[in-house]
């Protein structure tokens, strides 16, 4: 068997968020594949025992991404891929498993990230956010900063926190978001009693004061 690796550098770029055109005409895999490497820059790793790379193909598009592009080149292939960092590792197909479907599935692996700031630019700490529909969360660190690893880049976030409009995020394909929360009048002036004392909610601390 015979591991073949078309490399580059790494890079720091979200290959995930890259669109480029693709333009090859009755060309080998092998070119194509050689011309996502210099426009995308990331490694194609395959064994000849999963591809036949001699193949002919044609392929034009607009500005498309690499999921995109991977998908229009592999059509009707029997393998996959998946895209970890800037490396896609073709694989043999799954039974009854398409190329879009083992797409889908890697962009569901990428972390996603961002900061929360108030209206003033001022970074938000212990915001909470949440994926929609799932129980996946997190909350925002002393920087309004936060991570949310294995989370798709098509979901939607969700944040909330004391004193501020909840708010939702589509990412459609991002990875790295800037979030900008909007006060809440109303839930600023509710007053909030614990046992026998009344405490109200600051957003700039993360305990309660008693009033």
């Amino acid at each position: 068997m015979c591991l073949l690796a078309i490399c580059t550098m790494p890079v720091f770029a979200n290959v995930l968020e890259t669109q480029v055109t693709i333009s090859v005409t009755n060309a080998s895999l092998y070119e194509a594949f050689e011309q996502l490497r210099n426009k995308y820059g990331v490694s194609i790793i395959y064994s000849n025992n999963v591809l036949n790379d001699q193949q002919k193909v044609t392929v034009n598009t607009g500005t498309v991404s690499l999921n995109e592009a991977l998908n229009l080149l592999l059509a009707g292939q029997k393998c996959s891929y998946r895209i970890e960092n800037s490396q896609v590792i073709l694989i043999p197909a799954e039974p009854n498993t398409t190329v879009a479907h083992v797409s889908q599935v890697t962009q569901q692996k990428a972390s996603v990230k961002g900061q929360v700031k108030d209206a003033n630019g001022e970074a938000l700490v212990g915001v909470n956010v949440t994926v929609k529909g799932s129980q996946t969360g997190t909350v925002t660190d002393l920087d309004g900063n936060f991570v949310l690893p294995n989370t798709g880049t098509d979901a939607t976030l969700i944040f909330s926190y004391i004193g501020f409009q909840r708010k939702e995020v589509r990412l459609d394909g991002k990875s790295t978001i800037a979030v900008t929360m909007v006060d809440d009048a109303k839930a600023l002036s509710e007053v909030v009693v614990i046992g026998y004392g009344s405490v109200r909610w600051f957003r700039k601390i993360s305990c309660l004061s008693t009033c």
